[in-house]
């Protein structure tokens, strides 16, 4: 089987402990030829982790120059990712990047206008759009178990403290992207919301910093008016913590709650079961779907830009209003 020859431009937490682990999953689908980082020495300390050692780049030109690679995975802070996307796209690459595909609806519009003024693949890694449970849940719905999806309830509480990794990375600590962390976290909750119940229509929320040492809004709770007429709560908080983080669809007939991203409680009037679903790296299933793409021409859904774009666009619909006080329709941001 050809492998696809990779290049990785940033070598920071996403390269090495999100996409690399994967990717040594899919040693027969993928070599990872060639890095570049503007800290060498992490680019340096990333290509000793890789067998074989990939040859490591003074800067993002000279990858895109050296014929090393057939497609570059961008790992970069969020705000550099439409520059990274297009400057790829000048050289003829195709492109996998991690999300979000930009720090705010301005820049996801240029991404978007990218893509479409491109040939090239541009697929978006979101690693919740490969996540099974969701998948299943929303099979579950279309096969009528719940009735019609009326509510959802998603709570997603939990304290990045001090010390994580990701509090540490410096362009987190001072957020060029909408939101900080509620957006950087908030489009992954928001891509398995909208494979659940379908696109939000409006948002109305408030919102709260707890944490000052975050950088930016760290807690907020939103209601969705969901296209098909259902409506929801989301609340998240990267300032708070606690043990208990609901999250089910409750129809007229029933509901299905998330036990786990492996586990779903289905509970109708017949009564309660539980589905077990195999443990799964999602990181893993997204650059198998990416090499699908990439290898055999499948359509590019699960990476598709105008998707990613709408999961940001939700999320700055929410933080728009909590600062407005009035709904947000998510349409007028796209």
């Amino acid at each position: 089987m050809k492998k696809i020859r990779l290049g990785i431009v940033g070598t920071g937490i996403a390269a090495r402990d999100l996409h690399l682990p994967a990717l040594k999953q899919l040693s027969d689908k993928f070599q990872i030829t060639a890095l570049a980082s503007r800290t060498r020495s992490k680019a340096e300390k990333l290509a000793d982790m890789i067998e074989p050692r990939p040859k490591v780049l003074d800067s993002y030109d000279d990858l895109l120059k050296s014929n090393l690679v057939d497609v570059i995975d961008i790992t970069v802070p969020i705000h550099l990712n439409p520059e990274f996307i297009q400057r790829a796209l000048n050289y003829g690459y195709d492109v996998i990047c991690e999300k979000p595909l930009g720090a705010n609806m301005k820049q996801a519009r240029q991404v978007l206008s990218s893509a479409k003024n491109s040939d090239r693949i541009v697929y978006i890694a979101e690693n919740f759009r490969h996540i099974k449970a969701f998948k299943k849940t929303r099979e579950l719905i279309e096969s009528d178990k719940i009735g019609d999806p009326s509510l959802l309830v998603w709570h997603e509480v939990n304290l990045a403290g001090k010390d994580a990794k990701y509090v540490n990375t410096n362009w987190r600590k001072d957020p060029k992207h909408i939101g900080g962390f509620i957006s950087d976290g908030g489009v992954h909750h928001i891509a398995a919301i909208r494979q659940i119940m379908g696109d939000v229509k409006s948002v109305t929320a408030i919102q709260k910093t707890v944490r000052s040492y975050l950088g930016s809004t760290d807690t907020l709770t939103a209601n969705f008016v969901f296209e098909s007429g259902a409506i929801g709560n989301y609340t998240v908080s990267f300032g708070l913590n606690t043990k208990y983080n609901p999250k089910k669809v409750i129809g007229t007939k029933g509901e299905i709650a998330f036990e786990t991203n492996e586990r779903l409680i289905l509970n109708v009037n017949e009564g309660e079961s539980i589905i077990d679903l195999p443990e799964e790296n999602s990181y893993k299933n997204e650059f198998d779907d990416f090499f699908d793409v990439y290898m055999e021409n499948k359509d590019n859904n699960l990476g598709n830009v105008f998707e990613a774009a709408k999961d940001l666009a939700v999320i700055e619909a929410a933080i728009l209003s909590a600062k407005s006080s009035r709904e947000i329709d998510v349409k007028d941001l796209l």
